[in-house]
Order: structure tokens, then C-alpha cells, then sequence
């Protein structure tokens, strides 16, 4: 009797998806620009905005921020201007593109403009670069907001990428971070 509930409902959901994939279709036009898109493109982007995101391939192995190597030789973490004269307190942090005026569009414009949506394409750039270089974890945490700044913008924008890589990685996301703090904006 139960496994009739679960398909039933299993169908419903599907209709329920392709209704709303009708109405709100995906990738018709670039999340940046707006510009009419191929529906296959990457992260819902076209080409040209595609192109202005700087992935890292070998970052640095602590802070995880792209090196220039003017050398041939493999170069460690004193090799690392950003990290050269610091402590911290992770073992390793791993970056996915470089933080250039273009990629803040998608993050101020998820943060500050209220495109939710864009956690869903950030998290599967995240996704992908999990997958490339093989990074194996147990959870997946978040950032939490101070509450008045949480009230004012309605949603924690780290928590929705969260929510999303979870989903797409399968893997658990725990809401384990307290914030006592009210820090500045950075804008």
C-alpha cells in the first residue's frame, strides 16, 4: 500500500516538474546578460560571458587563490603572496574562479538583487570542481547571516548554494555555524 502512495506521489511530482518547466523554462537566456541562449549552454550562459570567467586549475594549495608560476618548478605554499605571511585556521580551501569584476555580477546579483537562481549555477560550478579534482568530504556547511541582516534580504545566499550542492552532490548539509557578530557590508 505504501509503495502505491510513494508511486503516485513520485508521479504527481513529475507532472507537477514538467508544468512548471513549461511555465518557467530554463536556459533561454544568459543569467549575466539576458541574451537569447542554446538551451545546452553551460550554467546558463552564453558564450561570451562564459568566456570571462577565470576557472583556477592549480591554485594554491592552502588558500586555494590562483599563483602566477614565472618558474618551472612546482612552487608551495611560501610560493603564495596571499598566504605567504598568514595563519589560518582551515586546512585547505579550494577556489573555483577567480573573484573578478565579472564573476562579482553573479554574486552581488544573488546577494544584493535578489536572483536566487544563481545558487543553483554556482553550486554546479562548485559540483564540477569537486569532481575534477576529486574532493571527497563528509558535509557541507554554510555561512550563516547575522538575523537583522537575514531578515532584510529574506534568504542566506550561502545556505541556498549549500542547499543546492548538497543536492546535486549527495551530500548532507548541516547547519552547525552560530553567528554572534554584525560585520560590515562589503559594498
Amino acid at each position: 500500500m505504501k509503495s502505491d502512495l510513494n508511486k503516485k506521489h513520485d508521479i504527481f511530482k513529475n507532472i507537477i516538474n514538467i508544468f512548471l518547466e513549461f511555465i518557467y523554462p530554463e536556459n533561454i537566456t544568459c543569467i549575466i546578460c539576458n541574451k537569447p541562449i542554446n538551451k545546452e549552454n553551460t550554467y546558463s550562459m552564453c558564450k561570451n560571458c562564459f568566456k570571462e570567467l577565470h576557472f583556477i586549475k592549480d591554485g594554491c594549495i592552502k588558500c586555494g587563490k590562483p599563483i602566477i608560476n614565472h618558474s618551472l618548478e612546482k612552487i608551495d605554499i611560501a610560493g603564495c603572496s596571499y598566504c605567504f605571511s598568514k595563519n589560518f585556521y582551515f586546512d585547505k580551501s579550494t577556489s573555483c574562479i577567480e573573484y573578478t569584476d565579472f564573476s562579482k555580477k553573479m554574486v552581488f546579483g544573488l546577494k544584493y538583487s535578489n536572483k536566487t537562481y544563481m545558487s543553483k549555477y554556482i553550486a554546479n560550478i562548485m559540483k564540477e570542481k569537486l569532481d575534477i579534482e576529486s574532493i571527497k568530504f563528509d558535509y557541507i556547511l554554510f555561512v550563516p547571516l547575522h538575523k537583522k541582516r537575514l531578515k532584510k534580504r529574506g534568504f542566506n545566499q550561502s545556505q541556498k548554494i549549500a542547499k543546492y550542492l548538497g543536492k546535486v552532490s549527495e551530500i548532507q548539509v548541516v547547519d552547525a555555524i552560530g553567528r554572534k557578530k554584525k560585520y560590515k557590508k562589503i559594498i
